[in-house]
């Protein structure tokens, strides 16, 4: 009997609610809804730096409150994962009395139990007890493997927080970074900030117009024999937003991915998907590269001036990313090597190892930038 009593207990201390808990994560939950609110408002708003930066500010806050979401998650289930363990414990204790006991007496059975009772009274009172018992230690073999498989289901939950907790620490730390450089590309100037707006906006077009008025689709992978071409158009990211943009690759991701070329030619393979994962590569939430672009490879951006400084490079063996300006569209390619009078280039559109007078001239080439 006592050993039914400490089982009733342990089962009642482990469904008790933890109420404060509860009210907790309920407040904390209605921060998030309402700062989720606030961000999806602010990104709608009137493009400015004080806006940006309230915005920015904003993803921040809302991003460390899921942190604290999520830690308490784990708090929690690890309090729950610790009484689970105790009441298995505990059962397991329970259990294995009870089939010692039953090992020690054997197991009685109804006509035992009939002949070595006195009269009719005791042979009920005592099969009655006996079915007690046998109902009790089917409840506690239950009770363990739905105690166990709650253990088992709430270890694997933990873990799938602690990896949601560590994306949102990164994210975090993205998020501070992409603020920090707003301020230092801006200097905090509004005049600063809506110039690069402009500028980003143009740009953006621009590249935009060009993947509309050219013929193509997504790609499967292009592998070429040099290893280091990547398309805008491929399958694997072409559909990819650009850091906190709404910009996707294969629409305006020819600059994204020459840079990935770059790295990759460099030794540091990256794809244009890792570029555009990375939103301290761009300006705002937008997909616009600020020059000088980031560094690839421990490599430095330097601008070139002319097609003479080009070919001087490409014979020193450094590829180099060249604008394309094609009226109102633009363009990035990565010119590979000199050809006579013609270039071997990689063009995240049209493909790999194509001659550039094929698609385009030397005279729509206004900007010339090598990393070495």
């Amino acid at each position: 009997m006592k050993k039914i009593l400490l089982f009733l207990v342990l089962l009642v201390l482990f469904l008790i609610p933890c109420r404060v808990y509860s009210q907790s994560v309920g407040e904390l939950q209605q921060q998030i809804d309402d700062l989720t609110q606030k961000v999806t408002d602010l990104q709608n708003q009137g493009k400015t730096l004080a806006s940006q930066i309230t915005y920015m500010d904003s993803q921040i806050k809302l991003t460390t409150l899921k942190i604290t979401q999520t830690q308490s998650q784990i708090d929690d289930l690890t309090l729950k994962i610790g009484r689970l363990e105790v009441s298995l414990d505990q059962m397991s204790v329970i259990l294995k009395s009870r089939i010692a006991a039953a090992y020690e007496q054997g197991q009685p059975n109804v006509l035992s139990l009939f002949f070595s009772s006195s009269k009719f009274a005791d042979f009920y009172n005592r099969y009655k007890y006996l079915r007690v018992i046998q109902i009790n230690d089917k409840k506690i073999l239950y009770s363990m493997e739905t105690t166990r498989t709650n253990y088992d289901d709430q270890k694997q939950a933990v873990v799938a927080l602690e990896t949601k907790l560590q994306l949102q620490k990164t994210q975090l730390a993205q998020q501070q970074t992409d603020k920090k450089n707003l301020l230092i590309v801006t200097k905090n100037d509004e005049k600063k900030f809506q110039e690069l707006l402009k500028k980003a906006l143009a740009e953006l077009a621009s590249l935009k117009r060009f993947s509309q008025d050219n013929p193509g689709g997504i790609l499967p992978p292009q592998q070429s024999p040099d290893g280091w071409f990547y398309s805008q158009r491929d399958e694997r990211w072409a559909k990819q937003m650009i850091g906190g943009s709404t910009e996707t690759i294969y629409d305006v991701g020819c600059l994204i991915s020459d840079i990935a070329m770059i790295s990759t030619f460099y030794g540091d393979r990256r794809t244009p998907s890792d570029i555009a994962a990375d939103s301290s590569n761009f300006f705002s939430n937008t997909a616009y590269m600020v020059s000088p672009w980031p560094s690839q490879a421990g490599k430095t951006y330097t601008e070139l001036l002319n097609m003479d400084a080009v070919d001087q490079e490409l014979s020193a063996g450094h590829p180099v990313i060249v604008h394309l300006n094609l009226g109102g569209d633009g363009h990035f390619i990565v010119l590979k090597q000199k050809d006579g009078d013609d270039y071997l280039i990689h063009d995240p559109w049209f493909g790999y190892d194509k001659k550039l007078k094929d698609f385009y001239s030397v005279a729509v080439i206004d900007k010339r930038v090598v990393y070495k």
